[in-house]
């Protein structure tokens, strides 16, 4: 994601959640680091810088991930790329990325 923010509130969602999320550093587009207060719902996006309290801390690879729809966000955070700070926060961030179907390519490489 080369614009988190636009990326985020360009994407739909099923159902409305908050969500607070903290991106790492990323190194090749810094204005995505730091947290990110992320109001969803069927009618749009709000993606915007806070202080609150981070619900969960994550990398940008991951969020990028997620964003196609086709990565589990507890399969992340088995393997570390994803930290939760409150209970259901990973489940929470699965639901709002879930998509149906699933993502694929057509063509081999």
């Amino acid at each position: 994601l080369l614009d988190l923010p636009t990326a985020l509130e360009s994407r739909r969602y099923s159902h409305d959640h908050v969500l607070v999320l903290e991106v790492e550093t990323d190194e090749m587009c810094p204005h995505n680091s730091g947290k990110w207060a992320l109001e969803v719902g069927p009618d749009g996006a709000s993606c915007t810088r806070t202080t609150k309290t981070a619900d969960l801390t994550t990398d940008i690879d991951s969020l990028s991930s997620l964003y196609l729809g086709g990565m589990s966000a507890a399969l992340l955070a088995a393997a570390g790329r994803i930290t939760a700070h409150r209970t259901d926060a990973v489940q929470d961030l699965s639901r709002l990325f879930r998509g149906d179907p699933e993502p694929f390519n057509s063509f081999g490489f």
